[in-house]
């Protein structure tokens, strides 16, 4: 896998544009991101709706916990 950070130096050291990163997702990203999750495990993983509400909650605040 490629190590960004580095390249990112290289690119800068040698004037080339290097995009800024993608800011923080804002309560309706997240809200989006968990509608989502949400409808794929109930509609593709056959999931009763309460539950595939639950389990996505669980995945969407682990996420958000890591992207703080």
């Amino acid at each position: 896998m490629p190590d960004l950070a580095r390249f990112t130096t290289f690119a800068r050291k040698v004037g080339a544009s290097v995009p800024d990163p993608e800011p923080p997702w804002c309560e309706d990203d997240w809200q989006a991101a968990f509608d989502e999750r949400a409808a794929i495990l109930e509609y593709d993983g056959g999931l009763p709706r309460r539950e595939a509400e639950r389990r996505a909650r669980i995945e969407i605040d682990e996420k958000k916990k890591l992207a703080s």
